[in-house]
């Protein structure tokens, strides 16, 4: 949906409803978000997937909201036919590497605490819970073995074919690192990134948007997208986590984190598009870097 069609539903669905300015958001894969005076959400998702997932993810969120301390969104409004979603926005910024590396020691401490007690009760979802909320059973085994398959076709006929050796040996590896651990699933963020982490600098409290890519799986995902934010904060975060944790969980985040370029580099491919070639280029970038190659 673009801006123009966007603002329009919200005038026909909210007829009195006054703004001052707004901000319209449609780069990430899974939503169209329009904000207004920096106070009120409107999402309208891309998918069938994430429409027939948004009454769940209401369900899940009215659970979270009364047992975890960091800030979620709380809709307050579904529309059935549209899927348009409203909520108030959660506080605080999106708390980007820049950001983080301003903060002060102090800060950084209460940030990497507040993530694991988030970390930690969300893992401590109940099962029933998640079956209520009709959250999908994710196998990584399987998901990397899906990857793996398509980069064959999407990324490896374009790119050197040292980087499609390593790319395959890495996801050979990474599917026997998961076979050989142990642990228990449990529920996942899915998207734990700097674009869905607030920090809320006045309150020193952090913030947590976007479940729409929730599953039941290994805990470790959550971890894959702190890594950004260096080693020594990701320790820091295992450290005061009290979920259940094995000794391969460290390693499988880090494996997880590895695959993240793979996925832009493919979805780039299979969108083939204006912008495909650009968006390849940034996954391949980000594997050059991720897997330290020179």
């Amino acid at each position: 949906m673009d801006e123009k069609e966007m603002v329009q539903l919200v005038r026909k669905k909210f007829p009195t409803f006054q703004w001052g300015k707004y901000s319209f958001y449609n780069q990430g894969c899974d939503h169209d978000v329009i904000i207004f005076d920096n106070k009120t959400v409107f999402r309208v998702p891309k998918s069938k997937e994430y429409k027939e997932k948004i009454a769940d993810e209401k369900r899940l969120l009215d659970y979270l909201g009364k047992h975890v301390k960091a800030s979620v969104p709380q809709f307050a409004y579904v529309s059935k036919k549209e899927h348009l979603v409203q909520y108030d926005i959660v506080p605080g910024k999106e708390l980007t590497v820049s950001r983080y590396r301003r903060m002060t020691a102090q800060e950084k401490k209460s940030f990497a605490r507040q993530v694991a007690f988030f970390l930690t009760i969300l893992h401590e979802t109940p099962f029933s819970i998640a079956k209520r909320c009709k959250i999908a059973v994710d196998v990584q085994t399987k998901i990397f073995e899906k990857v793996q398959n398509e980069s064959a076709q999407y990324i490896f006929p374009y790119v050197r074919k040292k980087d499609a050796h390593t790319m395959d040996v890495y996801m050979n590896d990474a599917i026997d690192l998961i076979n050989t651990s142990s642990f228990v699933p449990v529920l996942t963020h899915g998207d734990m990134t700097e674009d869905h982490i607030l920090w809320d600098a006045q309150r020193k409290k952090i913030g947590i948007i976007d479940f729409s890519d929730y599953a039941w799986t290994d805990p470790a995902l959550d971890f894959t997208g702190l890594w950004k934010y260096g080693k020594k904060f990701v320790e820091q975060v295992y450290d005061f986590y009290k979920g259940e944790k094995d000794p391969l969980f460290f390693a499988r985040s880090h494996v997880y984190y590895k695959r993240i370029p793979l996925y832009l580099m493919k979805d780039a491919q299979k969108r083939n598009n204006a912008a495909t070639a650009s968006d390849f280029q940034d996954g391949y970038t980000m594997y050059e870097k991720r897997f330290r190659i020179t």
